[in-house]
């Protein structure tokens, strides 16, 4: 008994002391920030809300990397499509170049909008993500409905 409480002793001692709640809060918020800033973030993705069907919760790892200019998007799509090649096509499972990004914040939360082309469709992308993480994604293509994602920043 007296070899776990010293045990406990000497690993309590050896531990920084804790952070007050705002104080994590404030290092997650500048975090997100930073990511956002250097454009260089994930998101990964936990149900998908498509245009006029029932939400998905998804339980395959699902995400959209943003790394300087490129876009690696993995996401599911479920909706309607009205021109898409044979067979379904990529959906909204790519990787490019963006060819625009504006970041903007307001008092809760930043918004981004990046657009990308692909041998298949035209999208926009409109990204909200919080101070603590939370995101949503709404992908607009232009060949099938919207569809939108809620997630978390990795």
């Amino acid at each position: 008994m007296t070899l776990a409480i010293a045990l406990f002793a000497s690993c309590a001692s050896t531990q920084t002391p804790g952070l007050s709640k705002a104080e994590k809060k404030r290092i997650q918020a500048e975090k997100v920030r930073q990511a956002l800033y250097d454009r260089h973030f994930t998101i990964n993705v936990t149900s998908a809300h498509p245009t006029s069907f029932p939400p998905v919760n998804l339980t395959s790892p699902y995400s959209l990397e943003v790394r300087g200019d490129s876009v690696i998007s993995y996401l599911p799509y479920y909706g309607r499509a009205y021109s898409v090649p044979y067979g379904g096509g990529k959906a909204l499972n790519f990787s490019g170049k963006m060819s625009g990004f504006d970041l903007s914040r307001t008092k809760k939360e930043y918004n981004i909008k990046l657009a990308i082309e692909n041998d298949e469709d035209k999208y926009l992308y409109y990204i909200d993500v919080f101070d603590n993480g939370h995101a949503s994604i709404l992908v607009a293509p232009q060949n099938r409905t919207d569809i939108l994602f809620y997630g978390e920043m990795e």
